[in-house]
């Protein structure tokens, strides 16, 4: 166990000091070893695998990178929620621990992450399941089931926003009002391929000829291709 890392590294903010410092431990690795280091992080808020303190470099020399961030911001709370970037398909990508009242032990709690995902995953789970085509954020909202509170187009968008990094869905699109963002269950499309043959030559004839999308919403109001100055959804999900 290094804890810290940091009196080994001569200049932690070099990436060849990070190389030299960390490839011989690679010896011990090698010989079944495992080695647990603690590093510590930025200032300031930082971006899912860029919380390490100096250069980016030690990232890519570690099979199993965990952040440990405070819930919502609030430093005095007893849950800390770790996010893993992993080599290892067994690692869970987030947990969100609490210290007991002892002070002895933490403990696995149920994480939502504040924002209703976990509730509302298995609704969005049956959407795209069903789904005839991509879904734009607007067609999504649209076919939410009515046995179901729907959220509101913002939540949405959250929702979406944590599928895509975790591997849930897939993404597509630049989320402009002629090519809006597009999600789908990758396994799906097998489906459309077998279903419509000449599905892969129309989305190539799509993207080669910079057509418009026409969203799953548009199709069942009878709308082609044209935007018009009707009301649509732009990418933050406000009507305009």
């Amino acid at each position: 166990m290094l804890d810290p890392l940091a009196p080994l590294l001569p200049c932690e903010n070099n990436a060849r000091c990070i190389f030299d410092a960390i490839l011989p431990l690679r010896a011990l690795t090698l010989r079944g070893v495992g080695i647990l280091s603690l590093h510590h992080p930025a200032k300031g808020a930082a971006a899912q695998g860029q919380a390490a303190r100096g250069s980016g470099a030690l990232l890519g020399h570690v099979d199993i990178s965990i952040e440990m961030r405070h819930p919502g911001g609030d430093p005095l709370t007893r849950r800390r929620r770790l996010l893993a970037l992993s080599r290892f398909s067994q690692t869970p990508r987030q947990l969100l621990l609490e210290l007991n009242p002892e002070a002895t032990d933490y403990v696995a709690v149920p994480d939502d992450h504040e924002d209703g995902f976990l509730a509302n995953w298995e609704v969005l789970r049956m959407v795209f399941e069903d789904a005839e085509q991509k879904l734009t954020r607007g067609d999504i909202h649209a076919e939410w089931p009515a046995d179901f509170d729907k959220p509101c187009l913002t939540a949405l968008r959250k929702y979406l926003e944590r599928a895509v990094p975790l591997g849930l869905v897939a993404c597509e699109g630049t989320g402009r009002k002629n090519d809006p963002f597009r999600y789908w269950f990758p396994q799906r499309e097998a489906y459309w391929r077998e279903n419509s043959p000449l599905y892969d030559d129309m989305e190539e004839l799509r993207k080669r000829q910079n057509l418009p999308f026409v969203s799953l919403r548009e199709r069942k109001r009878g709308e082609r291709d044209d935007y018009g100055p009707r009301p649509s959804f732009d990418d933050e999900g406000d009507e305009s």
